[in-house]
This record gives C-alpha cells, sequence and structure tokens, in this order.
C-alpha cells in the first residue's frame, strides 16, 4: 500500500476574503488550503506530489499532481498564474531535459521509449512555457511524471490552442490576480481509456483531455471548463468554445472534485457558471 504523502508549503497559502455569506466573524475565507488542488482520490496507488522552487527568496510551488503510481500517470496537475509565476524569464528547456521524477521511485514512472517509438508526443500536462519564470521550475515540467501519451496532431492542435489561451489568460493581469489551473488526462474509468501501450494495463494511453480553470479578481470569480477527445479530428481553426463545459459538467465526466477548498457556496456559485462571453479570446 502506497500512503498519500503530501508536501504543500502552507507559508503559501494566501487568505483571500470574500464580502458575501458572511458567518459570525463577519468574514469569510475564499480558501481553505491551496485553491487550484482538486480533492484527492481514495485509491491506494495516488499520491500527490508537490514541486517547489526558490524564487526571488520565496518558496513557490511550480505545480501539484496526483499521480497513480499503478497507471504511471497524473490524474491531474493543478497550478497557478500570479504576477510572479507569470513572468517570462528563461527560455524553453532543451529537449534532452526529460527526466524520471526525483521525488518518486523510477520503477513508478514511464520511459523514453513508452513514447516516440509507440506513436505518442511526451505531452506536457503543466506545459514547458507555462513555467518561464525560472529555469529551475521549466526543468520541473520535463519530468515524466508530468508526462502523457498524447497523438503529434493532438498535442500540436488543438491541445496547444487550448495552452496557448491559458497563457494569455494567466499572463493577462487586466484578468486576473490568480488564474487557478487544472489539467489532466482521463485514466480512472476504462470507457475513457483509449489503448494501453504495449498493452500494459500499467500503461493507459487517455482517450480524453481537460483543463478547469477558477479566476480571481478582486472580489470577483469566475469558473469554465474544457474536455476534448484525442481521437477525435479537429479542423486547423478550431473554435475553443465548442468545446467548453462547466466546471460540474466536466467533474460529472471525471468524477473528480475540482476547487475542492473553496468556500462552499463560492464553489458551488463558480462551477455551475458558463460564461463563454466573460473569457477574452475565447471563440
Amino acid at each position: 500500500m502506497i500512503l498519500k504523502r503530501i508536501t504543500i508549503t502552507l507559508s503559501l497559502v494566501i487568505p483571500f476574503i470574500v464580502s458575501c455569506n458572511k458567518e459570525n466573524t463577519g468574514i469569510i475565507t475564499f480558501s481553505n488550503g491551496p485553491a487550484e488542488l482538486p480533492a484527492l482520490s481514495n485509491n491506494n496507488t495516488s499520491i500527490l506530489l508537490t514541486h517547489t522552487t526558490t524564487f526571488n527568496g520565496k518558496n513557490i510551488t511550480t505545480y501539484s499532481a496526483e499521480y497513480d503510481t499503478s497507471k504511471k500517470h497524473a490524474r491531474w496537475v493543478a497550478f497557478k498564474f500570479f504576477d510572479l509565476t507569470a513572468e517570462v524569464n528563461v527560455n524553453r528547456s532543451p529537449d534532452d531535459s526529460f527526466a524520471a521524477d526525483p521525488s518518486l521511485n523510477a520503477n513508478y514512472q514511464r520511459i523514453r521509449s513508452d513514447f516516440g517509438a509507440k506513436g505518442f508526443d511526451r505531452g506536457h500536462l503543466c506545459a514547458s512555457a507555462d513555467r518561464l519564470y525560472s529555469q529551475e521550475a521549466n526543468l520541473q515540467t520535463f519530468y515524466y511524471t508530468n508526462m502523457s501519451p498524447q497523438k503529434n496532431s493532438f498535442n500540436t492542435g488543438v491541445w496547444q490552442s487550448l495552452e496557448n489561451l491559458t497563457r494569455a489568460w494567466g499572463r493577462s493581469n487586466t484578468l486576473r490576480d490568480t488564474l487557478y489551473v487544472v489539467k489532466g488526462g482521463t485514466i480512472d474509468k476504462e470507457e475513457q481509456i483509449w489503448k494501453y501501450i504495449d498493452n500494459d494495463k500499467s500503461k493507459p494511453v487517455p482517450k480524453y483531455y481537460f483543463m478547469a480553470f477558477l479566476n480571481k479578481k478582486g472580489d470577483k470569480y469566475k469558473g469554465i471548463a474544457f474536455w476534448l477527445d484525442q481521437t477525435a479530428t479537429y479542423p486547423t481553426n478550431v473554435k475553443l468554445a465548442n468545446y467548453a463545459i462547466s466546471i460540474d459538467q466536466l467533474e460529472k465526466l471525471t468524477g473528480i472534485d475540482f476547487f475542492v477548498n473553496l468556500n462552499d457556496n463560492l464553489e458551488k456559485a463558480i462551477e455551475q457558471q458558463l460564461q463563454l462571453d466573460a473569457w477574452p479570446s475565447l471563440q
């Protein structure tokens, strides 16, 4: 049995305040923990990995992931854009930067031969271009615990388009104070697995990929999610709005409880939303 290992740096939790639904104290916290984290699953093969760096004298979370060691794949990765992590100070690390995650036994991770030769890209979940504020943070995105087998036309097509939009939102000071992001590929349900590498049940290829977003600007909040089928064919000028859904809908599809640390009333309101015009450049 593998125990869940939580390594969150509590000093980075910021106590946001909202003005609605006041309790006896007159205030209510925005989140009771890192707002980007979904709930952990109940299986005994998953662990919570959190990678951090020291940047400008601060301990910064690069990203967190719930990693299923029995499937050698993350259930999700989660991270956030704020002024510091939105900075672009370095370039993408070289292609020979792919490496085993040093925080986990290599036997529980995939290797290079599970990808290219098998017809799949090493698809980043937390993208390299999402973490360009420091070279160390960028290198952490090349860990195999952050890789997912994606067909090239998907990885460089609709998925890349959505990643580009993610960064446009994440680096927009007018849109966000903080943008919380969760990404993943489906490995929990048999009908949501496309195939297995070499018919090895420990190496599923997700059929679907998803993203969920929570945006905070002052005391204003909004959420949106996306659901993509990597076995489908997408037009060159894809309209991402066609694949937008509410976070509630995504929870039903995946079985994952997103943004579980939020104040309950706020979480409920945000996860019911699907307001396309509230998100710039979504078309």
